[in-house]
Formats: C-alpha cells, sequence, structure tokens
C-alpha cells in the first residue's frame, strides 16, 4: 500500500507517493475557435466531481517527473486553454506578448498537489520580490 503524500496547501487532496512515482491529473481544454465551447464546469477547470473519478484521473507520471504542472493560456484575458500534466521540471510564471492581441502564458507549479490549479497570488508574490 502506497503513503499519500497530501498538498502543502493543505486541502488535503491527493498528492504525490512517498518513494514512487508522482501522480498528476492529466487534461487539456481548448476553448479557442472550432475547439469546444467554453464551460465554466468543465472537468479539466474543476476536476472530475466524484470522488471516484478523483482517484481514476490521476496519472502516474515518469521517474524524472518532480512537478504536477498546469498551464493556463489567456487571448485579451480571455481564457482559452487550460492543461494539467507531469513536468520534469517547471518555473511558476506568466509570460505575456502580443501587438494589438495580448496573449499570456501562465505555468504552475506542484510537488506534491496532484490538481495543480492557477494560482495568481502566487505569481504577484513572485514579481514582488524582482
Amino acid at each position: 500500500m502506497f503513503k499519500r503524500h497530501y498538498d502543502e496547501e493543505g486541502s488535503g487532496n491527493i498528492g504525490k507517493y512517498q518513494g514512487k512515482r508522482l501522480g498528476c491529473y492529466q487534461c487539456d481544454a481548448d476553448f479557442t475557435f472550432n475547439a469546444e465551447p467554453y464551460a465554466h464546469n468543465h472537468s479539466c477547470l474543476v476536476g472530475p466531481s466524484d470522488p471516484k473519478e478523483r482517484e481514476r484521473g490521476i496519472a502516474q507520471c515518469s521517474q524524472n517527473s518532480r512537478y504536477c504542472m498546469a498551464e493556463v493560456t489567456r487571448v485579451n484575458r480571455v481564457l482559452t486553454k487550460f492543461s494539467r500534466k507531469c513536468a520534469d521540471d517547471c518555473v511558476t510564471s506568466c509570460l505575456q506578448n502580443g501587438f494589438a492581441m495580448d496573449n499570456e502564458v501562465c505555468t504552475y507549479c506542484c510537488e506534491a498537489f496532484a490538481y495543480c490549479a492557477e494560482n495568481r497570488n502566487k505569481i504577484e508574490n513572485i514579481h514582488k520580490n524582482f
């Protein structure tokens, strides 16, 4: 039986297994034109509501993966893409570019929280330290 390691945010949700490979919720949501329509309750954004589905949605990462990562893309402040996956390396950051179209891609990293998600406070705290 694996020992569960709970996330540092204190929510008690499933995190990585101590001494074993990291497990992360993996999904993609694409709300751009000709893709799927936006839904605030999309399972990739909020995670499955059924506890059994939440457990099944956790994918075992490779041995090199040390992070669960969430990547959020916005165009003119409108959410267009959201993904969660395993990552070998990860840096919490937001990159902005574009002329006339403001494109922002934010990356959020979690070492022990399988349902890694957007956390704007982390980004704001990083910018305060520079």
